[in-house]
């Protein structure tokens, strides 16, 4: 019989030869038009907005480096995002997935690309998903970073632990266990029910792909990654990753004059 350390030995080791044999891919979701920062972006895509010298996409990309390769879902004003970024960036080689229908949501965007990338890989592969159009500190990319190479086996969401409750309507929000394990995502809540806020950074392992097909729409047009959470609860462990660094999303022509001021 192994000792206990023996055990824990034998389950790191396991854990990196599954690390070893597979490859993660950070998606980043910038098909979006950004209605909401027109006419700002009738001619500039909204991941491109300039914050601090640095785009809102390379922000991101840099600070998720730790990924294999990049695949990054376009449709509006594509040909700057990919003359900008390019097929290469941080050494890291860069594909491109469009999302004809940028309204049919977060998760056919994912659907894509995730099928797009297991299409032209012999690796196994777990995805890194993020919002391209959210400005997040370092440390979240961190404790995802960590989390992954910890257990690459389990799905990760991460949030921002809020101290202002009335902030909490403004985003969906994880329920969780003591063990910080998903129970359920309630959107937009109209009471407090948790300071845990998503801020659209996932990672998903490997089995994600038996589970990419599954219809989410439910008679609406678009399909979300949090109703993938829903149909997967009981067949992949989940867990929330949660820190109170700086999370700031760009809406509205206010918010990028905001986000200028920002100690990034």
């Amino acid at each position: 019989m192994q000792t206990k350390s023996a055990c824990q030995e034998s389950l790191i080791l396991n854990i990196f030869i599954t690390m070893d044999k597979m490859k993660i891919v950070g998606i980043f979701l910038a098909a979006g038009r950004g209605s909401r920062l027109a006419p700002l972006t009738d001619t500039i895509p909204k991941p491109m907005m300039d914050i601090q010298g640095k785009s809102i996409l390379e922000r991101s990309m840099t600070s998720a480096s730790f990924v294999d390769r990049f695949n990054i879902v376009v449709h509006w004003l594509k040909e700057q995002i990919i003359a900008k970024i390019g097929t290469e960036y941080k050494s890291k080689l860069v594909g491109y997935t469009n999302q004809e229908n940028p309204k049919g949501g977060t998760m056919q965007a994912f659907r894509l690309a995730a099928q797009q990338s297991l299409k032209d890989s012999e690796s196994e592969i777990g995805f890194c998903v993020f919002n391209a159009d959210n400005i997040n500190a370092d440390s979240y990319y961190d404790i995802l970073k960590e989390a992954i190479y910890s257990d690459p086996n389990k799905s990760y969401a991460v949030a921002k632990k809020f101290e202002d409750r009335s902030r909490l309507s403004e985003y969906g929000v994880f329920q969780v266990d003591s063990d910080n394990n998903l129970l359920n995502i309630i959107e937009i809540p109209q009471e407090y029910v948790s300071d845990l806020a998503n801020i659209g950074m996932y990672y998903f392992p490997p089995k994600i792909k038996e589970y990419l097909d599954i219809d989410l729409t439910n008679g609406n047009s678009e399909e979300y990654i949090t109703e993938l959470y829903n149909h997967i609860r009981d067949k992949i462990d989940i867990q929330i990753l949660s820190g109170t660094g700086t999370h700031f999303a760009v809406t509205n022509p206010s918010d990028l004059e905001a986000a200028q001021s920002l100690d990034l």
